[in-house]
C-alpha cells in the first residue's frame, strides 16, 4: 500500500536513522556483502560488478575489486560511544596485491591505518581500538585485485568469534541504475531485499517514508517480503508511480527487528539529443556511464591530469599520449575539451626554453605585480600545440590554452602566444575551436581591441554575476563568436548521510546555489553548453579524493549540488533566451526565454506577489522542480472580464510558462509592466548599516522613528566590501549633512569635498576618499552588456548629499566612457513617510545627462521642473540638483528623521538607446534604502 501526501516526517524516524537500533553484535549492515550494494552498506564506486559469488568467505557472496586506484571502497559510517571496540573481515589478493585498510571518522582522520599483504587464500584480519570520544567511524579499503568477506565492527565486550550479522534477517532496498535517477513519467522501480541468516523461513515488512529535500513527506507505504528462505537470498521490484520530481531518501524500518536503512534516487525530466550540461572530474568507464546517464554531453578531463604540461611533455622532445583515457571519453560524450599549457602546468624544461622581457606595466591582472615577463619561444611553443592538437585530430576538437592564467598576465603579453597556438592547432586541424580561460571576461575584449580577436574562436564564462554573464553574451553577438563555454564553480552538501539526515536547509541551498548558477549561465550567459561543471562537497560521508568534482556521491547517487544543475540544464535545454525579459531588482529576478518547445517562459523568483495582466487560462505554472503547481495556490482571478494572475513569488524558482507560442511578444510585454508596476515593500526596520572612513557603522531606529549612531565595526582585512558584510544588515543608507554656508547649486562641487567621505553604500558608489570597492551582483538591474571591471573608466558613482532647512542637495560624479545627453541619467525615489507601515508610492526625480531641469513627479501624479546643472567631464560628466523639502512633503528644522530613498543609474553606450545598463542603488536590499539626516 502507497499514499502520497505531503507534510514534515517524523522526528522518532530521523532520530532511528541517527542512531539506529540498539544491537549486541556486528554494526555492519550486509558485512557479507549478500545483498549488493545499498547506501546503508558499502560504497558504489567504480566498479559495476563488485559482488562477487566466486570463493567467498561466509556465504553466497563477497566484495572483489579489480581496479579502483587509490579512491578506494568505504563501508557506512557507525556512530560510535567511548568504549573499546573490535574490527574484523577477511581478505584475499589472487593477485597477490597489498591492501591498505583504515579506520576514519568523520573527519576523514585515521583512528589507525594497516597495510596488509595478500595472499590467494583467505585470511583474517583482527584489531582491538578504544575510542576516547563518542564520533562517526567508517571502514576504509585501498588496493587493486583483492577480495574481503565477513566485516564486522563491534564493542569488545560482545566477544564475536568470526562473522555475526547485525540482525537474523538483514534487509535493504536500493535503486538498480546508474546514478540511481529515474526520469519524469516512468516509474521509480526499487529493489527490496532481505538476506535470511537464520534457521528457518521468515517475512520482512519494511515501514517506509519517503522524504525530499525540503525534509517534506511524500510518500509513505510498506514493502513486504512474505518469506526469506533460512541461509538464503529474496528480492522483489516495487514501483512508485505519479512520482514528481526532484531528490529523495527512502527512510525504511523492519518491523521484525527494527533495523532501520535508506535508499536515495533523483528524479529528473529527460533531455533527448540536448543538454547544454557538462562536466570536469575523473575519466574512468564507471563514471562516465553515470555522467551520460544523466545527460551530461560535454567532458574536460583536467582533473585527471593528462593534458598537464608536466604530464604530457614531462622532457623536451617526449610525448605522453593518454590514448585509452580519450577513447574512454568519446565512447561516452559527443564532445571533449584539451588542454594547452603555456603559462600553467608547466614542465621543468621549459624554464630553459623561455624569453625574458621587461614588463610595460607594473600592475597586471588581479594583483600580480612584476617587472619582466617570461614566454616560451615562439617555436618551441607552436611545434608543441602542433604535435598535440594533431595527435587527437577526430578525437578532440575543442582546446582551451591554459586555465584562470591572468593573475600576472597581461593581454599584451598573452595576445602572442594566442595567435601562434591558434595558427599551429588550426594547421594540425581545420576543424579546431580554440579559447583561454582567464579570470576576467575583459580580458577578451582587450585582446579583441589589441588585434587578437581573429585567433580564438569562444568565450568562456566563469562568470555567476549578473553584469559578468551580460557582458560575455554582449561579446559573443558583438564580435560574432563561436559561443560560450560556461563554467560554474559550486560548493555543495550530499542529501543524506548514511546515519543521519543532513538539515534541509543546507540540502535545499546547495541544490539551489547550483540551480540559480546554471540557470544564470544558460539563460543571461546566452550559453551554449556549461563545459565544465565543476562542483566540490562539503561536510559530507564522502571520502575527498572520491568524485572530488563530481554531482556523484560517493554512493553513486546525485548530490543536492548535481541535482540542482541536473534540473536547471534539463529545464533549460534548448531555451532561447529573450532579450525582452531580462529583470534584475525590485527584490524579484525575471529572465524570459522560449522553451524548447518555443513557448514563451520565464524563470522567476524573488519575495514579491507580481500581479500580471494575462488570462489565467493561457498561463501554467511549474515549481523549479519542473513539477506542475497548481493555479489557485499560486495565483488567483482578480475578477476582471479578462482575469489576470497574482503569481506569489519565493525563494525558490518558478516557471511562469504560457500556452500560446505566438502571443510571446504580449506575454513578456505583461511581465515586463507587472516588473516596473511593482513598488518594493517596506523591509524590516530593526537596523540598516552604512560605511564611514572604513569602519562599519550599524544604526537602529529609535521607537520616535529617528536613527542614531549604534555602534562602529571595524572591516575585515584585506576585503572588498560586498552586499551584506555584516550579519543583521539589510539596508542601505546615505547620510545627508548640514549644508555648507556656501553651498550654490552651480555644477561645481568643491564644497561638497568638506563633507565626510565614503559615506552612504556597501557597492561600488561612494565619495572619493572612501573605501568602497566593489559592486554588488544585484545592482545591474537590467542590461549589462557594457559593464566593465574597471570602474573607474566604466561604470562607478560617487554620491554624496546635504540639507538645511528649505532644501535637499544632491552631487553625484559619474565614471562614464561615453556620456549620450537624454539616455544617460538617474532617478531619485522619495518616499517620505518612512518608516510608517502602510508605504505609499514614491516622489520620482528623473535627471537625464544634459538636461538643465529634473522633471518631480509626485505620488498623486502631479508634475514640476527642478532645476539641475550638469557638467561633461574628462572620466564623464557630473549632476548637482537641489529639490526643495516642501516638495517632498518634509519640513526638517533638526537632525534625525529619517526617509526612504533609492537611485536608478542609467548608462548608454549606443546612439540607439538599445545597448543600456540600468543600476540600482539599494538592489538586493528587500525594501528602499534610506537616508539620514544627519
Amino acid at each position: 500500500m502507497k499514499t502520497l501526501r505531503t507534510g514534515l516526517v517524523l522526528a522518532g524516524l530521523f532520530l532511528l536513522v541517527a542512531s539506529g537500533p540498539a544491537r549486541g553484535a556486528n554494526l555492519v549492515h550486509n558485512g557479507s556483502f549478500e545483498l549488493g550494494v545499498t547506501k546503508d552498506s558499502w560504497a558504489k564506486l567504480f566498479e559495476e560488478a563488485m559482488i562477487s559469488s566466486e570463493n567467498p568467505y561466509h556465504g553466497k557472496r563477497c566484495l572483489s575489486v579489480k581496479e579502483i586506484s587509490n579512491r578506494g571502497i568505504s563501508s557506512a559510517f557507525y556512530r560510535l560511544a567511548a568504549g573499546d571496540y573490535r574490527v574484523s573481515f577477511a581478505y584475499r589478493s589472487p593477485a597477490g596485491s597489498a591492501l591498505t585498510f583504515a579506520l576514519q571518522n568523520s573527519k576523514h582522520q585515521d583512528l589507525f591505518r594497516a597495510a596488509l599483504a595478500g595472499k590467494t587464500e583467505w585470511q583474517l584480519f583482527s584489531r582491538d581500538f578504544k575510542v576516547t570520544a563518542g564520533d562517526d567511524y567508517g571502514l576504509f579499503f585501498f588496493g587493486n585485485n583483492w577480495a574481503i568477506d565477513a566485516v564486522c565492527l563491534a564493542p569488545v565486550s560482545d566477544n564475536l568469534a568470526g562473522y555475526a550479522p547485525p540482525a537474523p534477517v538483514e534487509p535493504a532496498v536500493r535503486a538498480d541504475v546508474l546514478a540511481n535517477t529515474f526520469y519524469s513519467g516512468q516509474p521509480v522501480v526499487l529493489t527490496v531485499a532481505a538476506y535470511n541468516h537464520g534457521p528457518a523461513p521468515a517475512p520482512v515488512t519494511l515501514a517506509y517514508d519517503v522524504i525530499d529535500i525540503a525534509g517534506r513527506t511524500v510518500y509513505q507505504g510498506e514493502f513486504t517480503l512474505p518469506a526469506v528462505p533460512a541461509g538464503g537470498y529474496l528480492e522483489k521490484k516495487e514501483s512508485l508511480t505519479n512520482h514528481p520530481n526532484g531528490l529523495f531518501s527512502l527512510l525504511f524500518k523492519a518491523k521484525e527487528s527494527g533495523y532501520a536503512g535508506e535508499a536515495v534516487y533523483a528524479v529528473l525530466p529527460e533531455v533527448k539529443g540536448v543538454s547544454p550540461l557538462g562536466m570536469f572530474t575523473h575519466s574512468n568507464d564507471l563514471e562516465l556511464s553515470y555522467l551520460a546517464r544523466v545527460n551530461v554531453r560535454w567532458y574536460h578531463p583536467l582533473t585527471d591530469g593528462i593534458f598537464r604540461g608536466y604530464t604530457i611533455t614531462p622532457t623536451k622532445g617526449e610525448y605522453v599520449w593518454f590514448d585509452e583515457n580519450v577513447a574512454r571519453i568519446n565512447k561516452h560524450f559527443p564532445k571533449a575539451i584539451g588542454l594547452l599549457c603555456y603559462y600553467i602546468y608547466q614542465p621543468g624544461w621549459y624554464a630553459e626554453e623561455q624569453t625574458v622581457e621587461k614588463r610595460k606595466e607594473l600592475f597586471v591582472g588581479r594583483g600580480g605585480y612584476g617587472f619582466e615577463s617570461k614566454r616560451l619561444k615562439d617555436d618551441i611553443w607552436s611545434e608543441l600545440v602542433y604535435n598535440i592538437v594533431g595527435h587527437y585530430r577526430g578525437k578532440i576538437d575543442y582546446w582551451v590554452i591554459d586555465d584562470e592564467f591572468d593573475q600576472g598576465v597581461t593581454p599584451a603579453e598573452f595576445g602572442p602566444a594566442l595567435k601562434t597556438a591558434a595558427l599551429a592547432a588550426r594547421k594540425a586541424n581545420p576543424q579546431v575551436k580554440i579559447t583561454c580561460i582567464p579570470g576576467t571576461q575583459n580580458f577578451f575584449e582587450e585582446l579583441i581591441d589589441l588585434g587578437y580577436g581573429d585567433y580564438f574562436d569562444v568565450i568562456p564564462c566563469a562568470e555567476r554575476h549578473w553584469w559578468g554573464l551580460r557582458k560575455t553574451a554582449w561579446l559573443v553577438q558583438k564580435y560574432n563568436k563561436f559561443g560560450v563555454w560556461s563554467f560554474a564553480h559550486l560548493r555543495g552538501n550530499t542529501f543524506y548521510r548514511t546515519h543521519e539526515k543532513i538539515a534541509a536547509s543546507t540540502s535545499l541551498a546547495a541544490a539551489r546555489g547550483a540551480y540559480d548558477s546554471t540557470a544564470r549561465l544558460v539563460l543571461a550567459g546566452r550559453s551554449d553548453t556549461v563545459a565544465p561543471y565543476r562542483t566540490q562537497f562539503t561536510d559530507s560521508v564522502s571520502m575527498k579524493g572520491v568524485f572530488n568534482r563530481s554531482m556523484l556521491d560517493y554512493d553513486g547517487t546525485l548530490m543536492t549540488n548535481g541535482l540542482g544543475m541536473m534540473m536547471a540544464g534539463s529545464l533549460l535545454a534548448g531555451a532561447r533566451p529573450t532579450d525582452e525579459l531580462m529583470l534584475n531588482g525590485k527584490g524579484m529576478v525575471l529572465m524570459g526565454f522560449l522553451d524548447g518547445n518555443g513557448l514563451p517562459s520565464a524563470l522567476a523568483y524573488g519575495a514579491n506577489n507580481l500581479k500580471i495582466d494575462y488570462p489565467a487560462g493561457r498561463v501554467r505554472l511549474f515549481d523549479w522542480l519542473g513539477n506542475p503547481m497548481l493555479m489557485a495556490a499560486a495565483a488567483a482571478a482578480t475578477g476582471a472580464p479578462s482575469p489576470a494572475l497574482t503569481v506569489a513569488l519565493g525563494e525558490q524558482p518558478i516557471y511562469i510558462k504560457s500556452t500560446d507560442p505566438a502571443a510571446a511578444g504580449n506575454f513578456f510585454k505583461a511581465l515586463r509592466t507587472a516588473y516596473e508596476a511593482f513598488e518594493v515593500p517596506p523591509a524590516s526596520f530593526f537596523a540598516f548599516t552604512r560605511i564611514e572612513n572604513g569602519r562599519g557603522v550599524v544604526f537602529k531606529l529609535n521607537p520616535d522613528g529617528t536613527a542614531a549612531d549604534s555602534s562602529l565595526l571595524d572591516l575585515p582585512a584585506n576585503r572588498s566590501i560586498g552586499y551584506q558584510p555584516y550579519q543583521g544588515a539589510r539596508l542601505w543608507l546615505l547620510n545627508a549633512y548640514p549644508a555648507p554656508k556656501d553651498l550654490v547649486l552651480d555644477g561645481e562641487l568643491g564644497e561638497y569635498d568638506s563633507l565626510p567621505a565614503g559615506d552612504g553604500v556597501f557597492t561600488l558608489w561612494g565619495w572619493p576618499g572612501g573605501h568602497v570597492q566593489s559592486r554588488s551582483d544585484d545592482q545591474v538591474i537590467e542590461g549589462g552588456g557594457f559593464v566593465s571591471y574597471d570602474n573607474s573608466r566604466d561604470f562607478k558613482v560617487y554620491l554624496n548629499s546635504c540639507w538645511d532647512k528649505d532644501r535637499l542637495a544632491f552631487a553625484f560624479r559619474v565614471n562614464d566612457e561615453r556620456v549620450i545627453s537624454g539616455k544617460d541619467g538617474l532617478e531619485i525615489h522619495f518616499w517620505s513617510d518612512w518608516p510608517a507601515k502602510a508605504f505609499g508610492r514614491p516622489v520620482k526625480l528623473f535627471i537625464p545627462a544634459g538636461a538643465g531641469n529634473g522633471r518631480l513627479v509626485k505620488a498623486d501624479g502631479s508634475e514640476s521642473q527642478v532645476p539641475v546643472r550638469f557638467k561633461k567631464t574628462g572620466a564623464g560628466y557630473q549632476i548637482e540638483v537641489s529639490v526643495p523639502l516642501a516638495a517632498l512633503g518634509l519640513a526638517v528644522t533638526a537632525p534625525g528623521p529619517i526617509i526612504g530613498l533609492d537611485f536608478y543609474f542609467d548608462d548608454c553606450d549606443s546612439d540607439d538607446g538599445v545597448e543600456a545598463t540600468r543600476y540600482r542603488w539599494a538592489a538586493g536590499s528587500g525594501g528602499p534604502g534610506q537616508m539620514l539626516f544627519k
